[in-house]
């Protein structure tokens, strides 16, 4: 079982030095690894980020990513970084008061030795040099490891001299820095893994090291436990059966795409969780670890250090006891969502806020954690109403245009088929799965469209004419207008003869117009002409006249294809009070379909009003 914690350079406790650093530690690095590889840039960017953090409250530590680690019995007499740096052992810990370790490398070279080189330069202008904390043994050393260790040297050295005549301060303060309150993850796999197997992994990405499992594998390390035997294996099983039924759920697309964004398949979903907590943590609770969200580990730090912190206040209480105290908090969370997500309301509700709230600093669910903490159903149920409502409460349907407020008419048109569905006697639910599909973009359509005026009078190509206007023949074939079919022949004959054209821009416009118009009268950019449809769906007829879309919309939805419960309802005119022509689309319809989402507006502003009471 791997070992999960964290450990600084070096302790002013003497009681922290044996198990919580890495003093008197040697590591070694086999030769399936390249070597140290970075690059001036990268080693001048851990700098500034050091020293950026030692002017911060010192109560803080600096977190840094993973060393992971196999414990061995020997290391081979093979050459050592203080040699290749130095040309000698002078600086090297030996100190006999404390077991030295011994350690093959496994990943985290890179930042192990740059932090090695950084304090030995810093040694190098001490009167009393520090003896190092550590050494690095390399099972073979190529020539150009010598050549980027030197690069590093020479970096760190000119990073310093920067300063000028303050340059000792500097040093004194990152050599303290570093020593005191840089810390690494420390990963420790069993001596028994096979190390070649798991770098292969790791640098393949099988081995991601995400926040959960990290946590996973701190939290069923049975090391940490002193309890007996038998009661651990039951808790340990209790644990790793409910993060099994967790992250089943979490892989059930209906479930993750109603209380989630993200698209990205390779990402372990059991993760956001973690966020959530993590993120409440750093709301709720002072912690001692500076870490900022955007970094790859923020959860697993964050609840890693609130977690000491807890210990540190109350001793008593084991590591092990807290880390299941947030394992629970963390099984809770998960089983809140899933509840939300089976009643019709709250489902509807959580998921529209969540698709609408596509940033992460506006992510729905974390908010929602935060604002329903303590709270009974009822409150839970306002504290929905009123979110969602503040989100709509300032939308004038008549002022909505296409070609300015297409995020502002995309949330509407969501609203209007989840409260369809809410107030349905129906338990039909909107598909989250599918509307956030990263295969199908959805797009804001038009109910009847054509080409615009400008579009028409810009068309002087005779042939780009004619195939226009063999579009709408073909569409007036299916609708059997055979006078019509008759009438574009004939005008194609006598006005768009390519060898004759007889027809100026503006006629041709006014022919155009007459006959899309037997199709839908006009071609506004108004919600009243607007609805939701797929891209896919949105390809197959483009710019076609109403009866095609109509057409295709049926076609797809007998095949079951995820058609929005307002869409299909739109094409089949079930909001027109007077549907007298199923094959025209007409101001009438227009108006009555508007209408039709300002009632249900209204309708969710009287039931808002009420809750509130």
């Amino acid at each position: 079982m791997s070992k999960i914690t964290t450990k600084t350079i070096i302790s002013d406790k003497i009681e922290e030095i044996e198990e919580k650093t890495l003093y008197n530690s040697n590591f070694y690095i086999k030769d399936y690894q390249r070597g140290y590889r970075w690059e001036p840039k990268q080693v001048e960017d851990l700098l500034e980020d050091i020293y950026t953090f030692s002017e911060e409250d010192l109560k803080l530590k600096y977190c840094l990513q993973p060393l992971i680690v196999k414990k061995i019995e020997n290391i081979s007499n093979q050459q050592s970084l203080s040699v290749m740096a130095n040309g000698n052992n002078d600086n090297e810990v030996n100190d006999e008061n404390f077991e030295k370790k011994n350690w093959e490398l496994i990943d985290g070279q890179q930042r192990l030795t740059t932090i090695w080189l950084i304090l030995n330069i810093c040694n190098e202008t001490m009167p009393r040099p520090k003896p190092l904390p550590y050494n690095i043994f390399y099972e073979n050393v190529r020539l150009i490891d010598n050549e980027y260790i030197t690069i590093a040297k020479d970096t760190i050295g000119k990073w310093f001299a920067k300063f000028g005549p303050v340059k000792d301060d500097k040093i004194y303060l990152i050599q303290s820095t570093i020593r005191n309150r840089v810390q690494f993850i420390w990963y420790e796999v069993d001596q028994n893994a096979h190390s070649n197997d798991i770098f292969k992994k790791i640098n393949i990405g099988k081995i991601p090291l995400t926040n959960a499992e990290l946590f996973k594998a701190q939290l069923l390390n049975r090391d940490t436990l002193n309890e007996t035997k038998e009661k651990t294996n039951v808790e340990f099983e209790k644990i790793a059966m409910e993060w099994d039924k967790i992250e089943q759920s979490l892989h059930d697309n209906d479930f993750w795409y109603f209380i989630s964004n993200d698209t990205n398949d390779e990402k372990t979903r059991i993760d956001f969780l973690l966020e959530l907590k993590a993120k409440q943590i750093q709301n709720e609770e002072k912690i001692e670890t500076k870490i900022q969200e955007n970094d790859n580990l923020f959860s697993f730090i964050t609840i890693n250090n609130f977690i000491n912190k807890k210990h540190l206040e109350n001793p008593e209480k084991s590591i092990f006891e807290l880390q299941v105290e947030i394992w629970k908090e963390i099984v809770q969370i998960h089983d809140t969502l899933k509840a939300f997500s089976k009643n019709q309301e709250t489902y509807h509700y959580i998921g529209f806020l969540v698709c609408i709230k596509t940033k992460s600093k506006d992510a729905y669910i974390e908010q929602l954690i935060s604002k329903i903490k303590n709270k009974k159903k009822s409150e839970i149920k306002t504290i929905l109403l009123n979110d969602v409502y503040n989100e709509l409460k300032k939308i004038d349907l008549d002022q909505l245009d296409y070609e300015t407020d297409k995020t502002k008419i995309k949330n509407v048109l969501l609203f209007f088929n989840i409260f369809t569905l809410v107030e349905s006697l129906t338990d039909s639910k909107f598909s989250f799965k599918n509307f956030k599909d990263k295969k199908t973009s959805w797009d804001i359509e038009h109910i009847h469209a054509r080409a615009t005026d400008q579009e028409i009078l810009q068309l002087n190509d005779i042939n780009k004419r004619i195939e226009l206007l063999n579009g709408i023949k073909t569409e007036f074939v299916n609708l059997d207008y055979k006078d019509k079919v008759e009438e574009i022949d004939e005008y194609i004959e006598q006005k768009l003869n390519p060898s004759n054209p007889k027809i100026t821009s503006e006629q041709f416009l006014k022919f155009y117009c007459e006959m899309t118009d037997l199709c839908g009268d006009f071609d506004e950019n108004g919600i009243g002409n607007l609805t939701l449809l797929d891209s896919k769906t949105n390809r197959s007829y483009g710019n076609n006249l109403y009866p095609s879309k109509r057409r295709e919309i049926i076609k797809r939805d007998k095949g079951e294809i995820f058609i929005p419960v307002c869409t299909k309802n739109v094409f089949l005119k079930m909001y027109t009070e007077k549907a007298d022509n199923m094959m025209k689309w007409t101001n009438q319809d227009a108006l009555d379909y508007k209408k039709a989402i300002q009632d249900a507006l209204d309708k969710f502003k009287n039931i808002v009003e009420e809750a509130n009471k």
